[in-house]
């Protein structure tokens, strides 16, 4: 009695080991994805070069070559934006085409083709006539049919869209105050601001002098910026001159290269340095995914994670995700259940280079501009825009290419028309593109970071040779339990 009890004991023991044994194998081999090669949702991502098309005579989904969906669509008719799919594209007159793509003397079907601030006439985008207007008179207003934009006449300002006559205050007088009744609005005059509602002296400062970069009334001059100039003066603050790629900087990149730059975002502060954003390669320290070229930052070892060597990270889209800005891939299908998937890198520094060549054109409200995977990708060969800054794009989507390949999200090679992406490198160019039109040299002009050792694979990630070996192990528990068991109710029929 006692012998069959412990046996029962033992076979009750087995049975819960094993049903958690099989729980645990078939929540490891679910792996979900945002990327397709064979779509059946909408929502899913085919590979670069490739978007995801409804056929119409099956109602299937496909990953159509991405020159055949645009030449399906574009000046196609439509009834809301999602017929035309590419972000880079809107249903404008029931009629497929660019959205905000062309700038100051590209063609143009519509206003809708010119970016903000341009007019679509004789077929070019074109800056819109000023248009004086009196007092009381709305004014910030663009006028499409007029081809007018209008602004403030005989010395007035544009207060809350409305032209107001301007009341000049003196030292201690009250300011910024509005008379909806006269449109009138105070301001202080030359040499004062107005701080709390009262117009104090300001004084300005010379080059060299003490400031306080929280100061109103005590500012440093034109051309000039209140910043800690040396690590050894790291609680003083002087009139300086902008600091210059790689010079020392203190807490955040206001004081980099102008004031323009240094306000861009395109710019940070790192390490005590003047440098622009995902800058670093795989073999420098980082406190943040901005820091680093392939945009994403080891959280275990502080370092840039070098972008080749995403995919040996293991992922399933289910509580083992990748980091940084690293995607994952369930062996080109947007769910699996063959076990983990991999990671693939999504080329944010190459991103950024674009990001940059079109800020330093002068092109400063393009994000909707910016290459990615999916309803992300953008050509457009009439955009001066993307013209200037083609070589970018080729580098970009290249790199999309290698990387989301390398996770087998990959078709054959991609339809981009006009472009050349046949380069094979993934890593930093050797040539770096600064804001501003600079660019520093790789070799010669690097920054000095700290060096460290190569980073390595996160313990909350698993290679995908460990992830094999942990599949195997866990077959061969679920085998010795299943003998374990057969001999336990042999032994209780005896």
């Amino acid at each position: 009695m006692f012998k069959s009890s412990f046996n029962l004991l033992l076979l009750v023991n087995a049975l819960i080991l094993l049903v958690v044994t099989i729980v645990h194998n078939v929540h490891a081999q679910t792996c979900t994805s945002n990327y397709d090669i064979a779509p059946t949702l909408e929502s899913t991502t085919c590979p670069i070069g490739f978007v995801n098309m409804m056929q119409l005579d099956s109602g299937n989904r496909t990953c159509a070559p991405y020159a055949t969906f645009l030449n399906s669509v574009l000046g196609k008719s439509c009834t809301s934006d999602a017929n035309c799919y590419l972000a880079s594209l809107g249903c404008f007159n029931s009629i497929c085409d660019y959205r905000k793509t062309r700038y100051q003397g590209d063609s143009c079907n519509s206003i809708n083709n010119c970016a903000d601030g341009l007019n679509c006439l004789g077929g070019y985008c074109l800056k819109f006539d000023n248009l004086k207007v009196g007092l009381g008179e709305m004014c910030g207003v663009y006028s499409a049919t007029e081809n007018t934009y209008s602004i403030c006449a005989d010395n007035r300002m544009c207060h809350s869209g409305m032209c107001v006559n301007c009341l000049m205050r003196s030292v201690n007088e009250t300011c910024n105050t509005h008379d909806m009744q006269t449109h009138t609005h105070t301001l202080c005059g030359e040499g004062l601001t107005c701080l709390n509602g009262i117009c104090n002296q300001v004084t300005t400062l010379k080059e060299g002098e003490v400031c306080d970069p929280m100061s109103v009334t005590s500012i440093c001059p034109s051309g000039l910026v209140c910043r800690i100039v040396k690590a050894a003066m790291i609680d003083q603050y002087v009139c300086s001159k902008y600091a210059k790629w790689g010079e020392f900087c203190e807490g955040d990149a206001l004081g980099c290269e102008s004031s323009k730059i240094g306000s861009s975002g395109l710019a940070t502060c790192y390490n005590g340095e003047c440098s622009r954003v995902n800058f670093n390669t795989h073999e420098k320290m980082c406190s943040s995914d901005s820091h680093c070229y392939s945009g994403t930052c080891g959280s275990k070892n502080g370092m840039c994670f070098k972008l080749g060597l995403a995919n040996t990270l293991t992922c399933n889209g289910n509580g083992l995700n990748c980091p940084g800005s690293f995607q994952c891939s369930c062996n080109g299908t947007s769910s699996s259940g063959n076990g983990n998937g991999v990671c693939f890198g999504t080329c944010t520094g190459f991103v950024q280079d674009v990001s940059i060549c079109l800020w330093n054109n002068g092109y400063s409200n393009a994000a909707h501009m910016l290459p990615g995977n999916g309803k992300y990708q953008i050509v457009d060969l009439k955009s001066s825009a993307f013209l200037k800054c083609k070589t970018q794009y080729e580098a970009a989507y290249s790199c999309l290419k290698l990387t989301s390949k390398s996770a087998q999200v990959f078709l054959g090679e991609p339809s981009l028309p006009g472009l050349d992406i046949s380069s094979m490198v993934m890593s930093r160019p050797p040539m770096v593109i600064m804001p501003g039109g600079a660019k520093f040299n790789s070799t010669s002009l690097e920054y000095e970071y700290p060096s460290g050792p190569t980073p390595v694979v996160s313990s909350s990630s698993i290679s995908p040779a460990k992830s094999k070996a942990s599949n195997n192990s866990n077959m061969v528990v679920l085998s010795q339990l299943v003998v374990v068991l057969v001999v336990l109710v042999l032994n209780l029929l005896v």
